[in-house]
């Protein structure tokens, strides 16, 4: 049976920090106000234009899936959080991830999506407090090749996220957009032994002083083939595209096979791909 055809899209992914500790009353305008917000952001409206861009409302707050331009959500975010200034009330974090997705239709038959893609970016925000532009090593590595961007980056090394799957995180700060503030969440994690990444080489040779770059994975290339064409029985010819990118983040065949099973829409299929990995042990 033919699924839904996965694609790249790029996730802004965003909520207000203790919303539901709010009054309904405080709720209700905060939200708008937020809405109000990403809707004057030059970004937001010229995406919706080209019809490039799905609204998802999440209660306290709301993904953007921008696709095409993979510099979207974070220019997004930084004129969203410049906006914000003239709402101090609204203590908003977000999060950036670039990954694969279905475009679905939810029960109402509106536009939707689903898929690790959007799944990561909610990760990648919880990990951030009030004010920060957290984005995952799949943005990063966009973002260093544009000089606009490269010299905002702080890296803050791998965060363990929900089912222990490990997200590398990087700091977006402006000095007028986001927080520069380590996360309250790795404050804790700090003291721990970190993955040691090798330094980003700028298109001019000249190593860059603020975000590291992964050298690749680790893995064996002839297993990452295997995993690649075991996982496009499943989900077609982006299998590969979708192992390239979860090995920089894995150190092991179990771990590359518990990140890319995500991007399979049905449990059965994940269980039944999760048991090729025998043959790789």
């Amino acid at each position: 049976m033919t699924g839904p055809a996965l694609e790249m899209a790029h996730v802004l992914f965003m909520d207000i920090v203790a919303y539901s500790k709010l009054p309904m009353d405080q709720q209700c305008d905060r939200l708008a106000k937020l809405q109000e917000a990403v809707r004057n952001t030059a970004t937001f409206a010229r995406a919706l234009r080209k019809d490039m861009l799905i609204c998802l409302p999440t209660g306290d707050g709301m993904a953007l899936v921008f696709f095409g331009d993979p510099a979207s959500p974070v220019r997004c975010a930084v004129e969203l959080s410049q906006a914000l200034r003239q709402h101090p009330e609204i203590k908003l974090r977000m999060g950036i991830h670039t990954g694969p997705v279905y475009r679905v239709a939810d029960i109402n038959a509106n536009r939707n999506v689903a898929g690790g893609g959007i799944n990561v970016a909610q990760r990648v925000m919880d990990c951030g407090d009030a004010g920060h532009i957290l984005v995952s090593r799949a943005v990063a590595e966009t973002l260093v090749q544009l000089t606009a961007w490269s010299q905002f980056l702080q890296d803050l090394g791998n965060v363990e996220v929900k089912h222990g799957v490990l997200v590398h995180i990087y700091n977006l700060h402006t000095g007028e957009a986001g927080n520069p503030e380590l996360p309250q969440k790795l404050r804790a994690a700090a003291a721990e032994p970190q993955l040691t990444d090798v330094p980003v080489t700028s298109p001019e040779g000249k190593p860059s002083t603020t975000t590291p770059k992964p050298t690749g994975s680790s893995l064996d290339p002839s297993v990452l083939d295997s995993v690649s064409r075991e996982l496009a029985s499943f989900i077609g010819p982006i299998a590969k595209m979708v192992v390239q990118l979860a090995a920089e983040r894995c150190s092991s065949v179990d771990d590359l096979y518990s990140a890319v099973a995500v991007e399979i829409p049905s449990q059965n299929g994940r269980s039944r791909f999760l048991a090729l990995k025998k043959r790789q042990a």
